[in-house]
């Protein structure tokens, strides 16, 4: 939906409003906790129900409620930290729907987000949304309860590929996924964006043959492979391409509005 300025192009607020004014429900699906997703989407005509947190929860803006959640027990959360402990890595985590990293996080990041769109991300947007703890994982212990996701950071892309392979391994009742050249996303084998749009559907009395999702990350993939008509963007991950019912325009050429005319919804 958003372009590589996080902008919603003219041509996709045009078309979604086409889409809305039809009846159609348009559901943001993000890796974000719901009053971390920019304003313009939370503003989408609509768009009342919110995937978040790769499909941790499914909320209702409209009822202040949600209607779906899937979140870490806390034992399996504290392994998962010993594990990131031992690489080089930056990691954070959501729980209670805010995020929290520690205080080295900031002075080490620049390190690991030098690419630079992904080092604009990183000030304008991620350094912005943390809440600093000087140990994250004495802070979750000392809190007790389940989190939302956990996510890693990495310099080393061929390390990042290593993990993404072992972590399924260590882990099999975790769903691993990943947003970002440089990220690994770890959530309850519950949370995905797939089971959340699949509990969405259930609870609005939708057959799954009347949805369409659109996609670029592997964190999108069982959506994708849910939803009755799927839809990659031309930047997206390879196998998202080969996944897709269709492949549209890149996010910076209003990929979604494309789409949308391409199977005649708008």
């Amino acid at each position: 939906m958003l372009d590589d300025h996080k902008e919603i192009p003219e041509a996709n607020v045009s078309a979604l409003a086409a889409a809305a004014e039809k009846g159609i429900l348009i559901v943001p699906a993000s890796g974000r906790i719901y009053r971390y997703m920019p304003e313009p989407v939370r503003s989408l005509p609509s768009a009342r129900y919110f995937i978040t947190t790769n499909g941790g929860a499914v909320c209702d803006a409209q009822a202040g409620c949600v209607i779906y959640s899937a979140q870490i027990p806390l034992e399996r959360a504290l392994q998962v930290f010993d594990h990131m402990k031992a690489l080089d890595v930056l990691y954070d985590c959501y729980a209670d729907n805010t995020r929290y990293t520690e205080r080295s996080f900031a002075a080490k990041a620049d390190d690991y987000f030098t690419d630079p769109l992904m080092n604009a991300m990183l000030h304008s947007y991620i350094l912005k949304t943390r809440q600093e703890t000087d140990d994250l994982r004495a802070f979750v212990t000392a809190r007790n309860g389940p989190v939302q996701k956990m996510q890693m950071y990495f310099r080393d892309r061929e390390e990042r590929l290593r993990q993404l392979k072992l972590l399924p391994e260590l882990f099999p009742d975790l769903a691993i996924s990943t947003s970002l050249p440089n990220n690994i996303e770890i959530n309850s084998s519950d949370a995905t964006k797939g089971k959340a749009l699949a509990a969405l559907c259930k609870y609005l009395g939708i057959h799954r043959e009347e949805t369409m999702a659109f996609g670029d990350g592997l964190n999108d993939l069982d959506m994708m492979q849910f939803a009755g008509i799927s839809v990659a963007m031309d930047n997206a991950d390879p196998l998202i391409k080969e996944s897709a019912s269709y492949v549209t325009a890149s996010n910076n050429e209003a990929g979604i509005a494309k789409a949308l005319e391409h199977f005649n919804i708008v």
